[in-house]
């Protein structure tokens, strides 16, 4: 390929163009011949007396210097060829740049520069560290016109000092400990519910409530906030349904067994009925009454430890899936409170069982449980047991301090419970073919009941809401 370049401006001539450029007998480019037929015609053109001399012929340096001065003046040389009065000025600065791009070229390939006259300073080369024998000023290193300006050290300013904690106050930390001291204090007399009834869970909502609104920042307040949440998952005990009638009649059918624990001989206790039933006492034994008894009987069966228990005659084979415990109970301690659940063992340890459910698998063969009731004075709990099976089918949280009716009503495998004579609660629906327990109070250290136990009734029949309500009446005399 054939490279040419502009005889009037210098610059290298297009490859399109080349034809062209060589047809007048010298190279010219495409842009000087325009100027040129503009400067004949007079059309945008000025007169001017300058030579057109042509860029390469000025250049006096290496072939670097001139393919340099070639590139940076395709411009200066149009404005040339066009004839403006600055045409000498154009030409003086090409020659001046191609004078340093020589001088500058010839320092980068190792000519020794001219020594310093007296009292001049050399020049050094950028990169270069100056010679032993130039003249250094006083103060320091070599200066010179063409120096790069020094510059200053930067320095960074001295970091803030860190805000420091003010010195803590004495007094305001001996005013928070005195308030400490005084929310602790004040607890202990809010806990202790004076002029409030046992059961009445809402009065003590109310008064933890107040104490919290008096000493919010006071770290204690997270117990008072505690004890609220407990009591709220408590429901509040149905209130006692007096009466002086007489129960329904319709409670003597379907009656399997009363247990009114009245009269003890020989360490057995004869049933209300049926006649000739009597169960030997275990540990367990009667005790009187402490009024008030909302059921008029004298005496109760009294169980407190490991072990005491009550077995009463045959099981109920026959007996199954429908049916109703029902019996009056005084806790005295608090039972374990599990989940509810139809698949579970979580009945073999912390519980009150006033009515313990026998191993049914045992008892009456594989897929069968029985039903019984753990009470304590924070609830009730339905439990049924089989092999490898004891869950809560029912669970019913309720501040319990007194003597309390409560009723357990089977339906198709489904538990209902009462108490005091109206259902608070319906549980899961076993996938086990259940049947009534009996037995009173554990003897197999799952869960001793702590209290007393009266008036046990079982039925072989779901009981109506007004024979449960009948059941649950507490007495009173007429007048």
């Amino acid at each position: 390929m054939q490279i040419l370049y502009c005889d009037t401006c210098g610059f290298r001539i297009d490859e399109d163009d080349v034809q062209k450029a060589q047809a007048g007998g010298q190279v010219v480019c495409a842009k000087c011949r325009a100027a040129a037929g503009r400067a004949a015609t007079g059309v945008g053109a000025r007169k001017s007396s300058a030579k057109i001399v042509p860029v390469a012929a000025a250049a006096t340096g290496s072939k670097k210097s001139v393919e340099a001065v070639r590139k940076t003046g395709h411009a200066l040389g149009h404005a040339r060829a066009e004839g403006g009065s600055n045409g000498i000025v154009i030409v003086v600065v090409v020659l001046l740049v191609v004078g340093g791009a020589g001088a500058f070229l010839a320092t980068r390939g190792g000519s020794k520069p001219k020594p310093p006259e007296q009292g001049q300073t050399a020049k050094t080369p950028l990169g270069k560290t100056p010679a032993a024998n130039v003249e250094t000023p006083k103060g320091g290193s070599p200066a010179g016109k063409n120096d790069p300006p020094k510059l200053e050290k930067i320095t960074q300013p001295a970091p803030l000092p860190e805000p420091k904690d003010p010195p803590p106050d004495k007094n305001a930390a001996a005013a928070a400990a005195a308030f400490e001291k005084e929310a602790e204090a004040e607890f202990d007399k809010v806990m202790k519910f004076a002029g409030l009834a046992e059961d009445d869970v809402e009065g003590r909502i109310k008064l933890l409530q107040e104490f919290i609104d008096k000493y919010a920042n006071a770290f204690i307040v997270f117990r008072a906030k505690a004890e609220q949440r407990k009591l709220r998952e408590l429901h509040a005990l149905p209130k006692l349904h007096v009466s002086s009638d007489p129960p329904l009649a319709s409670l003597s059918d379907g009656l399997l067994a009363h247990w009114r624990f009245e009269a003890e001989a020989d360490g057995k206790v004869a049933a209300e009925f049926p006649k000739d039933a009597s169960a030997a006492l275990v540990g367990a034994k009667l005790s009187e009454q402490v009024p008030p008894v909302p059921f008029g009987n004298q005496r109760s069966l009294a169980l407190a430890a490991e072990g005491d228990h009550l077995k009463i005659g045959t099981p109920f084979k026959d007996v199954t899936n429908t049916f109703s415990i029902a019996a009056w109970v005084l806790p005295e301690a608090e039972r374990n409170e599990a989940a509810e659940a139809n698949t579970e063992i979580t009945g073999t340890a912390g519980q009150r069982y006033a009515i313990f459910p026998v191993q049914g698998a045992v008892t009456f063969g594989d897929g069968h449980a029985t039903a019984g009731l753990s009470v304590g004075t924070n609830g009730v709990s339905v439990y049924e047991h089989s092999h490898s099976y004891m869950p809560a089918v029912l669970v019913y949280p309720v501040v319990i301090k007194r003597w309390v009716h409560i009723t357990l009503v089977y339906d198709k495998h489904q538990p209902k419970l009462y108490l005091n004579g109206k259902q608070v609660k319906t549980g899961l629906t076993s996938a086990m073919t259940v049947h009534p327990t009996h037995q009173f109070g554990d003897h197999q250290n799952y869960g001793p009941f702590v209290g007393k136990l009266d008036e046990v009734r079982i039925y072989n029949r779901a009981l109506t809401d007004a024979e449960v309500l009948s059941l649950a009446a507490a007495k009173e005399e007429k007048k």
